[in-house]
């Protein structure tokens, strides 16, 4: 799953609505308000979504521009402050 960050559930984590309102934006396929709840998530420290903004970024979607610059900034954040491999990935 996209959203899905390590494998793990985020229950009792006192980000939960802002997970919820990720899935619910991804459900409904609504890019533009997905990178916008990630970008959220990002903002709060989760270094786990920072790939995949990039992700988002390098593949664009309906509403969200391809954009490399973009992506390469957050593969590169993913891999300096997470050691990411998903941001690996991306850089590779």
């Amino acid at each position: 799953s996209v959203l899905a960050v390590n494998g793990t559930a985020n229950d009792g984590d006192p980000l939960d609505p802002l997970w919820k309102k990720a899935q619910e934006a991804a459900e409904r396929g609504d890019m533009p308000g997905l990178l916008y709840v990630w970008n959220a998530l990002a903002a709060h420290g989760v270094w786990q979504i920072y790939s995949r903004i990039g992700w988002l970024y390098e593949l664009g979607a309906d509403g969200v521009e391809r954009d490399m610059e973009q992506a390469l900034h957050w593969y590169r954040k993913a891999v300096f402050e997470g050691d990411d491999p998903l941001g690996h990935v991306g850089l590779g």
